[in-house]
């Protein structure tokens, strides 16, 4: 057994025992993922809903997870969404597809900051 399927199969243990544990139930974590660095249109594809305070937003890379939210450029500043509703699809290149709501506060307890790893392939995304 080599060194990474020994640590994943380490990890594996915590999550099961952390998934029974009913403290890591109870605690609210959020997520955010930083895409302010990267390109529109190229790295993510952003698509504003009806009601201009929603979007759907296309990626891939990057465990997103409903709950969690995204930090995308906005001009010269960043604005923040929150994952409403998210599908993931396994292949080659792992692609997310989420509808996300602006959010202009946190009520959350944590936050972890998480950049995305930069997509292996240079081509656009296109979904």
């Amino acid at each position: 057994m080599n060194l990474n399927s020994q640590r994943m199969k380490r990890l594996k243990t915590l999550a099961k025992l952390l998934g029974k544990s009913r403290l890591f139930k109870e605690t609210s974590v959020t997520v955010v993922h930083n895409f302010s660095q990267y390109e529109q249109g190229r790295e993510y594809i952003f698509e504003p809903l009806e009601d201009g305070r929603r979007a759907l937003i296309r990626g891939h890379g990057s465990n997103v997870q409903l709950g969690d939210y995204l930090i995308l450029s906005h001009g010269k500043g960043s604005v923040r969404y929150r994952v409403e509703d998210i599908e993931h699809y396994v292949g080659a290149s792992p692609l997310w597809i989420a509808i996300v709501r602006l959010h202009s506060g946190s009520s959350a307890n944590q936050q972890f900051w998480m950049g995305p790893a930069r997509p292996s392939c240079e081509p656009a995304l296109t979904i």
